[in-house]
């Protein structure tokens, strides 16, 4: 249990209580568990091919929160998208790739 609570953040003793307080659906067996605690995620890159700055948002892997970033031009940037998550162009000349790599977090991508 100290592991789940190290993971969620949580002094909750209960995976029910924590998932409810927070919005969440609380899983029902053990695969969903695993996905509920250990989301599966992709790769993408964005790059700014206009003369400005860009403005995308996507759903941040770690908590399924949508984050709303700014690219500078020429810029290229790759981040970790909850899946069945498409980045989304805001403003902006941006070309958007799916990588088709897992992640957990932005560090584990590399641009493709």
């Amino acid at each position: 249990m100290l592991a789940i609570k190290t993971k969620l953040g949580s002094s909750d003793n209960n995976i029910r209580s924590y998932a409810a307080a927070r919005g969440l659906s609380a899983p029902d067996g053990m695969l969903e568990f695993d996905a509920w605690l250990n989301p599966t995620c992709e790769c993408w890159t964005i790059v700014n091919e206009g003369g400005g700055t860009g403005n995308y948002s996507y759903d941040r892997c770690s908590d399924g929160n949508t984050l709303n970033r700014n690219i500078g031009s020429g810029q290229t940037q790759t981040v970790c998208a909850s899946e069945g998550t498409t980045p989304f162009q805001n403003t902006g000349t941006l070309t958007i790739y799916e990588c088709n790599t897992p992640c957990s977090v932005n560090d584990d991508c590399a641009a493709c």
